[in-house]
């Protein structure tokens, strides 16, 4: 897989690693299963851009946590929530938001709404859709993958 200049197939497992969220992103299909129930959702995101960016201040990083959440319809208290305080579809959007934190360039959806309700489905479609037009530059790409 290329993407942009880079074919991802021939890093390294330690390019590949700074390649996840930075290029490529993935949206899991179960958020429940994907977030830390006994950690506060915002340390979660501050390590993912710690991990890529350990040159952003707390200030800085903490700012984007609350930028991306806010960019799904999330509140800034949630940052300072666990989990099991969140609806499924408010954990979903959080797992959106992990995503898009570096702005990578393919965001991978795994059946994001397949685990909720019609009206929550529904919510989720909304929120990656206007997600994608707010990322919308010639590089980007959501790709959602249905089995």
């Amino acid at each position: 897989m290329i993407v942009g200049d880079t074919d991802l197939t021939a890093l390294s497992e330690e390019d590949m690693r700074k390649s996840r969220l930075s290029r490529i992103a993935y949206i899991p299909q179960g958020a429940m299963n994907s977030l830390n129930p006994v950690t506060r959702l915002g340390a979660q995101m501050m390590d993912a851009i710690r991990a890529h960016d350990p040159k952003a201040t707390k200030a800085q990083a903490e700012e984007r946590c609350m930028q991306a959440l806010e960019s799904v319809d999330l509140k800034r208290a949630v940052f300072k929530m666990y989990a099991h305080e969140l609806s499924g579809g408010m954990k979903q959007r959080v797992c959106i938001a992990i995503g898009i934190l570096l702005k990578p360039k393919v965001i991978i959806a795994d059946e994001p709404t397949s685990a909720l309700d019609v009206v929550t489905q529904r919510q989720v479609m909304e929120t990656i859709d206007r997600v994608q037009k707010q990322m919308a530059r010639p590089s980007f790409s959501l790709a959602t993958i249905w089995a």
